[in-house]
């Protein structure tokens, strides 16, 4: 199985290490120093221990720090938070700014189960129900951030 570059740099130095060179120099290429220095900047953000480990792979050497996207992820992460509150997928691809049929292939991926209309519309209350009470809204459950998130 051929490692990624990702996944060679956790190996090499750890993973709190490496998600620090990666947000800090992703995309870029970086000059490792072949001598540990406390004052070099890659030190001060990812520690001495962590420096030496590095130091001693790719000391003297110019490498090339990889970039990871993890918007698609997060994207996943909130279609199927929504959908599991019983929002339908046409709700979620709204609330998330997505195609519905993004929303599908997520939920199809990962095996979510879409409740049906008249199931989501029986357990928030609705008002032409038996009942005319039921557990809230589960649209009204969704914690937004203060600012939007894209996935594009």
């Amino acid at each position: 199985m051929h490692n990624s570059a990702a996944e060679q740099l956790v190996n090499n130095i750890g993973f709190e290490a490496a998600l620090r060179i990666i947000a800090g120099w992703g995309g870029q290429t970086l000059y490792v120093p072949g001598k540990v220095n406390t004052q070099h900047l890659i030190c001060k953000v990812i520690g001495v221990e962590a420096f030496e480990r590095l130091e001693s792979v790719y000391g003297s050497q110019t490498i090339t720090v990889p970039k990871l996207n993890l918007k698609h992820i997060k994207l996943e992460v909130d279609a199927i938070t929504l959908v599991s509150k019983g929002l339908s997928t046409r709700e979620a691809a709204r609330v998330l700014g997505v195609s519905i049929e993004r929303v599908k292939q997520i939920v199809s991926k990962h095996k979510v189960l879409v409740r049906s209309k008249q199931k989501r519309l029986k357990d928030a209350g609705d008002p032409g129900s038996e009942t005319g009470c039921g557990a809230a809204d589960p649209r009204k459950s969704v914690s937004h951030r203060s600012s939007p998130t894209s996935y594009q």
